[in-house]
């Protein structure tokens, strides 16, 4: 999903209130996997950007948590696995995502678990421009700018995550070669 960072990030900080552990995830979904869809350059990036999430995580006294497969597969089994109460992540507006977030979202709702998805890669809510611009996509950046100066602001960086974070569920195990926690599907 697109939080790999932890400054500027509302669903950690929702994430790790009033909770006893937490469970920072990145999923492998084997979708962004296939040499078809994704270079050596972008796979390498992502592994670098996930090694660094992990080291800073590391800092502040949790792990990052890798498993792999199908996000709509992988997820309910971790949420009855961990007893998961809470999920949250950043909404992504790629078709893809689209699908697949909601029936995440679905899942998780059924299972009684509260979903919190908040926009923070992009400055506005593309669906909310959209919206307020009458169900439809600007098409010039003149109309474009006029919908931003009705939008206002942007919304102000979220603050930055306690120095300390809560720990994932005791007792996991780290893979050794990656000193990860990393979960198959």
């Amino acid at each position: 999903l697109q939080g790999l960072r932890l400054h500027d990030n509302p669903a950690l900080l929702e994430a790790c209130s009033d909770v006893d552990n937490m469970f920072p995830i990145f999923i492998l979904d084997p979708r962004f996997a296939d040499p078809q869809r994704v270079g050596a350059n972008r796979m390498q990036f992502l592994l670098d950007s996930l090694t660094d999430l992990d080291a800073t995580l590391k800092a502040r006294g949790s792990r990052l948590l890798l498993l792999q497969g199908n996000p709509i597969e992988v997820l309910p089994r971790m949420i009855e696995e961990w007893k998961i109460t809470k999920l949250c992540f950043e909404s992504d507006t790629e078709p893809y995502a689209l699908q697949r977030d909601a029936a995440v979202k679905q899942q998780a709702i059924a299972a009684g678990v509260a979903v919190h998805t908040p926009v923070s890669h992009t400055l506005y809510d593309p669906a909310e421009l959209i919206q307020r611009n009458g169900g439809k996509a600007p098409l010039t950046m003149k109309s474009f700018e006029k919908l931003v100066a009705l939008m206002g602001d942007p919304v102000a960086p979220a603050e930055d995550p306690p120095s300390r974070l809560p720990a994932p569920l005791k007792g996991a195990t780290l893979c050794s070669d990656t000193e990860s926690l990393v979960f198959s599907s």
